[in-house]
Order: C-alpha cells, then structure tokens, then sequence
C-alpha cells in the first residue's frame, strides 16, 4: 500500500496523504515518485494544463514539478484561501505558453469543502514546545481530511509581523507557538486571537497558572500535555472535551506517536465544526 496516493480526474491531479499508511519523508517521497511514473508511463499525464489539488510535502511537490512540468503546457496549483463563493482557485505556477502566465489566477465551477479556521495556541515554557508543533504540523498533514497547517513563533520581537498576518487571508490550520507566556505580558495579549488552546508542562503545579491565563483570554483548551522523561508509560484520559495526557518522549519522531495523531485528528475536526 502506497503512503503517498495521486489520482488523476479529467486534468485534475488529485494528490493527499494515506492516512492508512504513515510514513517519514523519505518513503513517501519514493511512493509518490511511483504513482507518478504508473500515470506517465501509461500516457495518461500530458495535456494544455493540468491542476493540481491537494496536499504535499515539500520534497513532494519538487517530485511532483519535475516528473510533469515538461508534459504539460502550464500547471497551476490549488491554494484554498482564494476564490469567491467557496469555489476552487488555482494559481499557474509553470508555464511554457503564452497562453497561461506565471501567477495567474484559474477559477473552477469545483466547490471547496467548507471549513472552519483554526488557531491552535500551543503554550508553554519548554523547549520541547518546538517539538510538540512540528509533530502536529507532520500528523495534520496525514489525517484525513487535513492540510498543510501554518506553524508561526509568537515572541516579543515578531509581535508586529504576527498583527498584519492576523490581518491577511490564512490557512485553515494555524498552529501558534507562545512561548514563555506566563513571563511575557506583550505575548500574552495575542493569545485572544486563538480558537483553541493546548497546553505543555512538565510541574503539575503550572497547570492553575496556565488555566488563569487562558480563562482571561476566553481561550477554550483542548489538552493539557505533561512531560514527564521518568513516566513509565504515556497516559491519556479524557475530561469532558478536554484530553489529558502524560508523556515520556518529546522529539522529532513523535509526529508518528497515537497520542499526537489523535490530537491531530482532534485539531482537523474542529476545522468540520
């Protein structure tokens, strides 16, 4: 079973993450690579302009440019956040005619699926807080009917950059990294501009001063993560709507742990709402 799935509709070519496959990145590179070369080799990848709708990885969508940007006369890519009346728009971003120029915008009758936006605020004081946004960035990309989620730094030196970004036209998935918040008042304050919370301590005392502070920003969280190297095994448990767990690992592997794509599948439902 391949992790990496692309189909091709008319001139659409329709690509996502298996969600029944997980895989790192280099093994869902090598799958993309052979779906590709089944559509090449069997003629079906060749035409005026192909669209291309769906999620991929970085290494992915330079296979995907390399593999059929010669075949094609232009290709233009999805990007959900424009369009009118929710239909698709996709931008060229190829082209070898004059027919098509670089960046502009092809509207289609195809409707988007409609979604919420999220912001998931992901606070705490640890360094593994990087760790803990980086596996939920991997796991959303792979949970069905997820995207590829924007990870944005909340400091004091980037407040201004992260007001004009609230500004602008974002992803459905937002995953914001507040660190040091119980310290940094200037941070604190963007926290009201967050849908939802998640929270990552490792002293059990913290959890009162954390759920102070977002009760005063009207932040509803969804999770209290505890980082505990000394556990004896992770715990989960769920309170209401809220998920409780305690956790022994926190590193650049966890993307591929239960607990993080459950949380994941947490965050992208709340995107359905």
């Amino acid at each position: 079973m391949s992790s990496y799935l692309i189909e091709l509709n008319n001139n659409v070519l329709r690509i996502r993450f298996n969600k029944d496959q997980p895989a790192l990145g280099d093994e869902i590179v090598k799958d993309a690579v052979a779906q590709l070369d089944l559509l090449i080799e069997a003629g079906k990848l060749r035409g005026d302009l192909l669209l291309v709708d769906g999620s991929a990885s970085v290494p992915v969508s330079y296979i995907i440019a390399h593999k059929v940007a010669h075949l094609y006369g232009a290709i233009a890519v999805c990007d959900p956040k424009l369009g009118d009346k929710g239909k698709k728009v996709y931008i060229v971003s190829i082209s070898h005619t004059p027919k098509y120029q670089i960046g502009q915008l092809i509207e289609t009758e195809e409707l988007q699926q409609k979604s919420q936006k999220v912001r998931i605020a992901l606070c705490g004081n640890l360094t593994e807080l990087s760790y803990l946004s980086k596996g939920l960035e991997e796991a959303i990309k792979i949970t069905d009917g997820g995207c590829y989620p924007q990870v944005i730094s909340v400091e004091p030196n980037t407040i201004e950059k992260v007001v004009k970004w609230f500004q602008k036209p974002q992803n459905t998935i937002t995953l914001l990294e507040f660190k040091n918040l119980l310290r940094e008042e200037q941070t604190a304050s963007l926290l009201s501009q967050a849908t939802h919370g998640i929270i990552l301590i490792k002293d059990e005392q913290e959890i009162n001063d954390w759920k102070t502070l977002s009760q005063s920003k009207n932040l509803p969280i969804i999770a209290i993560i505890q980082y505990n190297p000394d556990a004896k095994e992770e715990q989960w448990e769920t309170e209401s709507s809220l998920f409780k767990i305690i956790v022994k690992e926190l590193d650049e592997m966890i993307s591929m742990t239960p607990w993080v794509k459950k949380l994941a599948a947490t965050i992208v439902k709340l995107t359905k709402s």
